[in-house]
């Protein structure tokens, strides 16, 4: 059986596709990342200057494990990051475009969080 041209056009463009979608997932993982250390350092700094911390979340973790709230903030990120490099490598690797597509939006979505959570960091820190 051989394949006819439209076939042909058809594989290369879901080819590249694919391998854009990796891409993009590459770069807000790394974007994710940046912006959850930028986070962290803002949030540092923040503590430092007197500011409260708002999360309360964190602020719970932290009285329930008995750890300081900068120790149970590094515990967060590190579990936020792993969980954003998991959902990365399972929708790279994913054969199912719903599967990149669903990885993409949470990476999205959540990179646009903590870019969002730095900015305002720095413009209480600034002011």
């Amino acid at each position: 059986m051989s394949l006819t041209t439209q076939d042909k056009v058809e594989g290369i463009g879901q080819k590249s596709l694919r391998g854009k979608g990796k891409d993009l997932i590459g770069v807000l993982l790394f974007a994710n990342m940046l912006f959850n250390m930028t986070d962290l350092t803002t949030t540092a700094i923040a503590l430092g200057q007197g500011l409260q911390e708002g999360n309360m979340l964190l602020l719970g973790m932290s009285a329930a494990l008995g750890l300081s709230i900068f120790a149970s903030l590094i515990i967060m990120k590190g579990l936020i990051i792993t969980g954003a490099v998991v959902v990365a490598l399972v929708g790279a690797r994913s054969a199912s475009s719903n599967g990149r597509r669903m990885a993409l939006c949470y990476l999205i979505a959540s990179t646009s969080l903590f870019y969002v959570i730095s900015l305002n960091n720095l413009f209480w820190i600034v002011t």
